[in-house]
């Protein structure tokens, strides 16, 4: 058997409250020795509060609980003790499981639920739980099921005594929860791999993704095993930069490739890949495996196909089902149809939905989980992601480029559609409901005017989630509705209303096809007997989708485009918004090209920098832009071109080292991309260091479970080990207790450190406030967040920003106090957007209160 050259747990220490299982000098080949083998806990009896907590997709939240947390705790608590929320007082009653260890539904529903757990030594265990938002353990955040989905699985450790757990209910099912011990220090999960399908006389290697799980005081890098019919190697699993360190305590999907040949991949064979996991001291045995499946499928069949995201380095996939003449000789190129699944629905399961067509290829992305991010956010990325690479790997054409989805895939038809003009050639949402503010009575996102306050500033962050507001982009699809006109999960009023909307803009090409006596999934009426699901697999749209094709950039005469976000989306046609003058404001470009005469004319609003692609023109000579009646002249130019706004014209734009353009645009939750690492503290307090790691691996767990993702986790020492250029950045803390805050963000104009937030010389002063900010690092290359505060209540405070939900808006900086929680709003201190030049001066800012002083 062949074995790695090289030791597996690696000898650092990682900045927690707990000190490592080993003195630093002390090698690190060897697991701990065991201690006595603790049984299963079942938590049976604990204390419940109900209803302690208010708030939607938004930043603000009410939340008394919270609060206390970030404080230090919740002191003494028994049976009968109240909490006040707003102007009531609620109280903890304690609650008892049923027989088969679930609590009632009712008990802390809109609250917690708090219990304590005696052992008699500090020991490590594996807390699996469902149905909350996050459990506190001893203190600390960890990511909950919301979905009850099942595979959450926790290393944690319980101290010698008594130890806190405190569960924030908001699941969809009963909480239930036990601990049992380790099956080994380092496990691999059994559920929630990301496998590929493997495919007939191919021996294409993908990747599979598995989750190691660390369930020892140390950090370790893995070394990961695959066996396969007679075949076994050892594999580096791989991330951005070389070896993947589990930090204690932890979990992280990893990347598995295994190589199977094309002779092994015999039609009917399902293979078993085992996976172990173990260390180079162990001569013999893992420390744990599984088994997992691989589908074997012909060419022709529905499958799963695997790639690594350049969001974040993970291993995702996608579904296929390739169209039935792409394997013939001499066919020509395939349509591709870009279908968006469900809440609650596998990728695979959406491309099932529908027949083979002849010219057309179906391609399933997965918004990241099947709840994922609503196709918003980086659901959004993930669909746009998956088209590029299924555009490449099954050669389609690309004028013939089709959206459609199903509930709130059909949400996701109206996103992608309204953001992404010019990909698609027509769309056909389904049961599709329009919006947040539309469809859950959400708070609208101040796309139109300007806000007055931080509660509207901070609401502002979201703007992107309004699909009305980009309606303009419409203008030259074909659009498809299709909705039950008894759906009672979506209503038909979401597609009745979209119906008016376009009438309204004079669309010139629509229509809507209400299915009598439908609900929300259906199969019956006249198309029932069709093998495809009838309210996906829709005969007349496809019917439409036939007729209908793209024009090529270089055939198009006129360009509108609208965007509230170039991060999101930022060209059409020949046409690109590079920067905002108002960020995260509605930037609308309506321009028509003459061609023959090499001239541009029109208008633009809220653009400080425009790309034109001068490759559109005919002939040789100079360029005319007659543009916000301005006239300007372009010589030797070629190519695309950046634009800047000047009194006089539109002129070549200079090249400006710190410019809301590209990658580095914001707002906060971009930050979260171009595989971002999460970098914690070491300079603060014991405390403050232990809050700092204990975030950073919460953020990785929440990654993890919304969005099957891997991020890495490093201390701010370490970071020159890792290969990070080009790469995010997630700071935790501020600049006495984060070396990268203190070290990378000096030239920015807002500075978080003990006891204020300064924002371009004003001071925002208290040691308990927190905050959330994006910038980018001197270079101007890529973006730097920051998730910290001015005190160790601050950064606690954080703990409950909901930046992983989709609709939930963050600016590029946000303050706010530990108040927040029992004022609401009125617990916000600014928030604002940085200008085109990342400046404070040329940004939108708003302040709950005037200035108070100024720093020297």
């Amino acid at each position: 058997m062949m074995r790695p050259a090289r030791l597996l747990l690696a000898a650092l220490c990682f900045s927690t409250a707990a000190a490592c299982a080993q003195p630093a000098d002390q090698p690190a080949d060897q697991p701990p020795p065991p201690a006595a083998e603790p049984a299963t806990i079942e938590l049976r009896s604990g204390l419940f509060i109900d209803r302690v907590t208010r708030g939607g997709r938004e930043l603000v939240r009410l939340d008394p609980v919270a609060a206390a947390m970030a404080r230090g705790g919740l002191g003494t608590v028994e049976a009968g003790s109240e909490i006040k929320f707003t102007d009531q007082s609620r109280a903890w009653t304690q609650v008892d499981a049923d027989d088969k260890g679930e609590f009632p539904p009712s008990a802390g529903r809109g609250g917690y639920g708090r219990f304590i757990v005696e052992s008699d030594q500090d020991r490590i265990m594996i807390l699996e739980a469902r149905a909350h938002a996050l459990v506190y353990i001893a203190g600390e955040p960890r990511m909950g099921d919301p979905y009850a989905a099942g595979y959450v699985q926790l290393p944690v450790k319980l101290r010698a005594g008594s130890t806190e757990l405190l569960f924030a209910i908001g699941g969809r099912a009963p909480l239930k929860a036990t601990l049992r011990p380790p099956r080994a220090p380092v496990e691999i999960e059994r559920a929630d791999a990301t496998l590929p399908d493997l495919v007939e006389d191919s021996d294409e290697p993908l990747p599979m993704g598995v989750i190691v799980r660390n369930a020892t005081d140390s950090a370790v890098t893995p070394w990961v095993q695959w066996r396969i019919a007679g075949q076994e190697a050892w594999t580096d699993a791989g991330n951005p930069s070389g070896d993947p360190i589990v930090p204690p305590l932890s979990s992280r999907k990893i990347a598995v490739t295994p190589w199977i040949d094309a002779a092994m991949r015999a039609a009917g064979a399902d293979r078993k890949v085992q996976v172990e996991v173990r260390t180079a001291a162990q001569a013999e045995g893992p420390w744990d495996s599984a088994t997992y499946t691989l589908r074997v499928r012909n060419p022709l069949d529905t499958r799963k196909i695997t790639f690594v995201s350049v969001i974040d380095g993970s291993v995702q996939y996608y579904a296929a089902r390739p169209a039935l003449e792409s394997a013939t000789a001499g066919a020509s190129a395939p349509g591709l149809v870009l279908s968006l699944h469900g809440a609650s629905v596998e990728a695979i399961n959406q491309a099932d939905s529908y027949s083979s067509k002849p010219d057309l290829a179906i391609i399933a992305p997965t918004n990241r989980r099947p709840f994922g991010f609503d196709w918003e956010d980086w659901g959004r990325k993930d669909g746009i992601e998956v088209m590029n690479l299924a555009v490449d790997r099954f050669k389609t054409d690309p004028t013939r480029q089709y959206l459609t989805g199903h509930s709130m895939g059909g949400h996701g038809t109206w996103q992608l559609g309204v953001h992404f003009p010019g990909r698609f050639a027509a769309i056909a949402p389904s049961a599709g409901w329009i919006s947040f503010a539309t469809y859950a009575a959400a708070r609208g996102n101040e796309t139109g005017s300007e806000p007055q306050s931080v509660e509207e500033m901070v609401r502002r962050g979201a703007a992107s989630s309004d699909t009305l507001a980009l309606l303009s982009n419409l203008q030259s699809t074909t659009v498809a509705i299709l909705h039950g006109d008894a759906d009672d999960n979506v209503p038909v009023s979401e597609a009745r209303r979209m119906k008016d909307e376009l009438t309204k803009a004079a669309h010139p090409d629509w229509r809507l096809w209400e299915e009598p006596g439908a609900g929300h999934w259906w199969d019956q009426g006249q198309w029932g007997w069709l093998p495809g699901a009838a309210c996906t697999d829709y005969p007349p749209i496809f019917d439409l989708f036939a007729r209908r094709r793209l024009a090529p950039a270089d055939e198009l005469t006129a360009v509108d485009f609208s965007t509230v976000s170039p991060a999101v989306s930022d060209t059409s046609g020949w046409v690109r918004v590079v920067r905002q003058t108002r960020p995260m404001a509605l930037s609308r470009v309506q321009l028509v090209v003459d061609r023959q005469g090499r001239k541009f004319r029109g208008t633009t609003s809220n653009i400080d920098r425009l790309g034109l692609d001068l490759s559109v023109l005919r002939g040789q000579g100079a360029v005319t832009l007659e543009i916000d009646g301005l006239t300007s002249t372009l010589d030797g130019a070629s190519g695309w071109v950046t634009l800047a706004r000047h009194e006089d014209g539109w002129r070549i734009a200079d090249v400006a080292t710190l410019s809301k353009s590209g990658h580095t645009v914001g707002p906060f939750k971009e930050a979260f991309d171009r595989r971002f690492v999460l970098v914690y503290g070491t300079l603060g307090s014991p405390e403050e260091n232990a809050w700092s790691f204990a975030r950073a691996r919460y953020d990785a767990e929440q990654w993890w479970y919304r969005g099957n993702g891997a991020a890495e986790i490093v201390a701010d020492r370490d970071l020159g080990a890792i290969d990070h250029a080009n790469r995010n950045l997630i700071l935790y803390g501020n600049a006495a207790t984060n070396a990268g805050v203190r070290d990378m963000l000096t030239h920015a104009p807002v500075q978080v450190k003990p006891g204020a937030v300064t924002i371009d010389g004003r001071d925002v002063g208290g040691n308990d406030l927190a905050v959330l900010m994006v910038y980018p690092d001197a270079s101007g290359s890529r973006l730097i967040g920051v998730v910290g505060g001015t005190g160790l209540a601050g950064m606690r405070a954080t703990d409950r920003a909901a930046y992983f939900v989709s609709g939930v808006g963050v600016p590029d900086v946000v303050v706010y106090g530990v108040e927040m929680f029992e004022q609401g709003a009125a617990g916000l201190k600014a928030a604002g957007f940085f200008g085109p030049d990342w400046s404070v001066a040329s940004g939108v800012w708003a302040w709950s209160e005037p200035a108070a002083s100024q720093s020297e």
